[in-house]
């Protein structure tokens, strides 16, 4: 306690000697308040932080709930359009293109979802092979040669990496026009 009667906040380091037989003790004391105080503002912050987090996150998940009604409806328009105009291939090209821009926006969807959960799933050592297969099973008809040379490696990480390899794949097959094929070298 201060003289004026408030309290102080502090940190004592003590040690016991002997000098000249007699037993001292030397003490040195050092002022935490303002260390303190940080550490409260801090707890705030973060407790803040997590609040508005989880608000955002339920943000998210109705919205992409909601979007992805709105893309059902597209999809079930296009399939009808599709049979009433099967012949005339103008009007099919532009339905396959909305078809595409659907799938797109799924994906971004699939995305946003794993991001807003990145950092939440605990870092193990993930097998960086098994992973890559994993990411390049998920294309159908895929058009390029993976080459897999990560035989026997593991990262630590969370299953985002996956998703890493699917995003870094599909960029490629979507920008490479002549690329062959994608070789995955650590």
């Amino acid at each position: 306690m201060r003289k004026d009667g408030t309290l102080l906040q502090s940190e004592i380091h003590a040690r016991i000697f002997t000098q000249d037989e007699k037993k001292l003790v030397l003490s040195i004391s050092r002022d935490i308040s303002e260390g303190k105080k940080a550490e409260e503002a801090m707890k705030d912050a973060v407790g803040e932080l997590f609040f508005l987090n989880e608000k955002l996150n339920v943000v998210g998940s109705l919205t992409r709930h909601d979007v992805r009604n709105k893309l059902f409806t597209i999809i079930a328009n296009t399939y009808l359009l599709r049979k009433k105009y099967a012949g005339q291939e103008d009007i099919l090209n532009g339905i396959n293109k909305i078809e595409q821009a659907v799938k797109d926006s799924t994906k971004i969807f699939e995305f946003a979802k794993m991001y807003e959960q990145l950092g939440v799933e605990d870092l193990k050592y993930i097998n960086i092979e098994n992973m890559l297969n994993d990411a390049t099973a998920l294309f159908s008809g895929l058009n390029i040669r993976v080459i897999n040379n990560c035989r026997g490696l593991s990262l630590l990480a969370d299953s985002f990496l996956r998703q890493l390899f699917y995003n870094f794949l599909d960029n490629t097959i979507k920008y490479g026009k002549k690329t062959t094929f994608c070789k995955i070298i650590l």
